[in-house]
C-alpha cells in the first residue's frame, strides 16, 4: 500500500488544501512589501530585495501565519522523504532509507544529508566487498 500511495503526488493535496486555507487567513495586503523591501526596479541601485529578518518576524508573528509556515515545511519535507523512498525502490542496491525519512520528516536538511551519506557508505561496502573477492 505504501508504493500505491508514494508513487504519485495525489496524497499531497490534502495537505496543499490546508496549507492554502492558512495562508489565506495570514494574508495581509502589506505581504510584499514586508517580506520582500525594495523595488525590481531600484535593485541595481542597492535597495534590498532579499527578505529581512525584521519583516520576516512581523509577518510570521501570528498563529494563522505561523501555522501556514508550519505546512509549507512539512509539505516540503514530506516531498523530499517521498523523493527518498521512491529511489530506494527503484533502486537495485539495498539501502536503508527508514532512518532518513524520519529524520527529513523531523529535521528537514538532516535528513537528506543522512540519506546522502547512507548512500556514499553503502556504495564504498559494496566496492569493498567486490574487491576483496
Amino acid at each position: 500500500w505504501t508504493y500505491r500511495i508514494m508513487r504519485n503526488n495525489w496524497f499531497l493535496l490534502p495537505f496543499s488544501f490546508v496549507y492554502g486555507i492558512l495562508l489565506k487567513q495570514a494574508w495581509r495586503p502589506d505581504f510584499f512589501d514586508l517580506l520582500l523591501p525594495g523595488s525590481l526596479d531600484k535593485w541595481r541601485e542597492g535597495v534590498q530585495f532579499l527578505p529581512s529578518l525584521e519583516g520576516v518576524k512581523e509577518l510570521f508573528g501570528g498563529l494563522m501565519s505561523t501555522s501556514s509556515v508550519w505546512v509549507h515545511l512539512l509539505l516540503v519535507d514530506l516531498f523530499f522523504a517521498r523523493a527518498m523512498y521512491l529511489e530506494s525502490r527503484k533502486s537495485s542496491e539495498a539501502v536503508p532509507v527508514a532512518h532518513s525519512i524520519v529524520l527529513t520528516w523531523m529535521f528537514g536538511p538532516i535528513g537528506i544529508l543522512s540519506h546522502e551519506m547512507t548512500k556514499i557508505i553503502y556504495a564504498r561496502k559494496k566496492g569493498g566487498a567486490m574487491h576483496e573477492s
